[in-house]
């Protein structure tokens, strides 16, 4: 069954072609309409947002330009002061006290009662504050009071202002728990003539601010939100979110907007909706005014116009596909028409013809069905011609394949001959060959043979003179053994003429240890005479007692030397036995070099008789080596020239096979041609010509 859908005939072709012509640009147009109306809307309420926007800014301006205004008038009545040092400090005070009581004089007391008149006229106004860079202030607010050590330079209020070289400064807002709502403290500091300093600041209430802001609305469901630089809500319709950051709002692209201070972007809303939100900045401020708008609002305006533009499109679509079917089939008639005269022919009736009215058709139609006929009435009278042809040449090809046949049974007899002639030249090629490959691999094998022999006399050489060098070596280590144990030798006999000179010595010191114990007896005998010969004998004394003295050290040093002597004695008595037992084993070693010298003499001689049996095996080797290369040679001639008539053998039998597949081609063609011939006149009888 055929797929209805599917694009096989040139009438659906032109429907589906003339209706994309109609509908892809309709349906274009429609889009661009929608996207412009869509664009338009969008463009339109951005720009009034902008311009509520601006409106909002320049308020926010002038009101804190009012204020600059306010503390500048302040400052020209402080500026006026006869004296400004008899304004207050409170810098000292141990206890509180309240601005109304406070004891002012006469220029402060005037300049308090502007404060207050001021605050009063201005009721979101918190407080209006002086202070100067003594430390001295007028606190312009009759219900507060004032804590002990109060000192303005401490507070924000002075610190901010005084850091801006006399530039109007409004600092961040901050949250009050006092108001419940967000306090702003703009200042200004001033200089006077000696160089002092003081500052004036108001602080308000953004409240009023915050209400005129919230009363703004762009639609049904559009607001503006009022932020601080850093993102705090200052001002919004849902007051559980004042005082959180814009991070808190869940849109990360928000948060960098208002951090940016100017921007657009589209986010989802708190409600869930779509918002777009544009983002502006306050130059005295700082604030950001952000200003959302609810998506579906927006586009509301244009849906309509869309909607309609739509159903006009569809209409207009519906209306060009109607036409381009009528326009298909009208036009795709004829051509049904040529198909089935055309399918006749392919089924090999060439009696048909297509309608002559078709031929009247100034149009490719037309020309079509002349064409045709015309190739038909052609093909009508080849046709009738080939059939006698080809009726002929089916009995010539049959005489030249018998022909043929003949003529190859002659050549595959001369076939077989060459080829029992080549069988006995490969089988003698063959011998010769493995003859040859026998000498080959003798020949490598001596080859290999005498390069062992020649690597096995380089050992020899090389083994040689290691043995020579070895008993070089082991002669002269020898020399080396016998002199250390001459050395050794020579030590011991030192050590032992130490040890006896030791003993002398020891026996010295005990000489010297009894003179120095008879000393010591003498001295105390004459101190003993000395006492009794009274004052006549104390000088007598004294020397007794210096030689007592005396004697006692020398005992003290024989008793040290005797230490040393006996520690001597012992290194002395232990390194020659460390000699003697040197001398043991140098002598031991002696005998194993000798040993190994008339070893190595041994191998030596053993050696040299191998190097002449080397030598002997190596001349051998090299005259086989050369005798062999001689019969491979001669093998290697014979196999060329047996190889030589194989190949020309081989070459009449290739000769003679091509001949007969030729000719074995020649009958199969003539025959195919035969047949050929058959089946092409048996085919012209199926085509109907008359």
């Amino acid at each position: 069954m055929k797929n209805i859908f599917s694009i096989n005939s040139i009438s659906k072709k032109m429907f589906i072609s003339s209706a994309l012509v109609v509908s892809v640009p309709i349906a274009a147009i429609v889009i661009t309409i929608a996207l412009f109306l869509n664009y338009n809307a969008k463009k339109d309420v951005l720009s009034s947002s902008e311009r509520i926007q601006e409106q909002i800014i320049n308020l926010i301006d002038v009101f804190f330009g009012a204020i600059e205004y306010n503390i500048d008038s302040l400052s020209r009545e402080a500026l006026s002061f006869t004296d400004y040092r008899e304004i207050n400090s409170f810098t000292k005070m141990k206890t509180e006290i309240k601005t109304v009581d406070v004891n002012y004089a006469v220029q402060e007391r005037n300049f308090f009662n502007s404060m207050i008149y001021l605050k009063h006229a201005y009721p979101y106004y918190d407080g209006i504050m002086y202070g100067d860079s003594d430390g001295r202030c007028v606190m312009g607010n009759d219900d507060i009071k004032l804590t002990p050590g109060y000192d303005p330079r401490t507070r924000p209020w002075y610190s901010v202002p005084a850091s801006a070289n006399g530039k109007y400064k409004v600092p961040r807002a901050f949250y009050s728990v006092f108001t419940n709502d967000f306090v702003v403290i703009p200042g200004k500091s001033y200089k006077r003539d000696n160089g002092s300093e003081f500052v004036i600041s108001i602080a308000l209430k953004i409240d009023v601010l915050s209400s005129i802001i919230k009363k703004i609305r762009i639609g049904e469901n559009g607001y503006v939100v009022l932020f601080e630089e850093d993102g705090t809500i200052l001002s919004h319709p849902t007051k559980d979110l004042l005082s959180k950051k814009a991070a808190e709002l869940k849109s990360e692209m928000l948060n960098e907007k208002i951090v940016s201070g100017r921007g657009y972007l589209e986010l989802k809303g708190l409600s869930g909706e779509d918002e777009m939100c544009t983002i502006r900045t306050s130059p005295i401020t700082g604030w950001r005014v952000a200003m959302f708008l609810n998506s579906g609002e927006v586009y509301s305006s244009s849906r309509s116009l869309i909607s309609i533009i739509l159903a006009m499109g569809a209409v207009f679509i519906a209306l060009a596909l109607t036409a381009g079917y009528i326009f298909s089939k009208r036009l795709t008639r004829p051509i049904v028409d040529v198909i089935s005269v055309l399918k006749l022919t392919a089924q090999g009736d060439f009696t048909k013809k297509i309608r002559a009215k078709y031929e009247g058709y100034n149009d490719e139609i037309g020309e079509l069905s002349a064409e045709y006929n015309a190739f038909t009435e052609q093909m009508r009278n080849t046709i009738q011609d080939l059939a006698i042809a080809f009726s002929q040449l089916a009995g010539s090809t049959k005489e030249i394949s018998n022909a043929i046949l003949g003529f190859n049974s002659n050549i595959q007899d001369e076939a077989a001959s060459i080829e029992e002639i080549s069988a006995s030249i490969e089988e003698i090629n063959a011998g010769v060959e493995s003859v040859a490959d026998g000498a080959k691999n003798q020949n490598l094998t001596i080859y290999d043979l005498t390069a062992k022999i020649v690597e096995l006399a380089g050992h020899i050489n090389t083994m040689n003179s290691l043995i020579e060098k070895t008993v070089s070596i082991t002669d002269e280590l020898v020399k080396d053994a016998r002199t250390g144990e001459m050395s050794l030798n020579s030590m011991r006999e030192s050590n032992l003429k130490i040890i006896e000179s030791s003993e002398d010595m020891a026996n010295i010191l005990g000489i010297i240890k009894e003179i120095s114990e008879q000393i010591n007896l003498l001295s105390l005998n004459a101190s003993i005479e000395a006492a009794r010969a009274g004052d006549a004998g104390r000088g007598f004394a004294v020397v007794a007692d210096e030689i007592s003295q005396l004697a006692d050290q020398t005992a003290q040093s024989v008793k040290d030397i005797d230490v040393l002597i006996k520690e001597n004695d012992n290194e002395i008595k232990s390194g020659q036995s460390g000699v003697e037992s040197s001398i043991d084993i140098i002598s031991k070693m002696i005998e194993q070099v000798n040993l190994i010298s008339s070893m190595a003499g041994e191998m030596k001689k053993v050696m040299n008789q191998q190097n002449e049996s080397k030598n002997t095996v190596e001349n051998n080797s090299r005259t086989v080596q050369n005798l062999s290369s001689e019969i491979e040679n001669a093998i290697a001639e014979n196999k060329i020239g047996i190889g030589e008539i194989s190949k020309t053998i081989n070459n009449i039998t290739t000769m003679s096979q091509q001949n007969s597949a030729g000719v074995e081609e020649m009958a199969s063609s003539s025959e195919e041609l035969a047949s050929m011939a058959d089946k092409f006149y048996e085919r012209m009888k199926s085509f109907k010509v008359s």
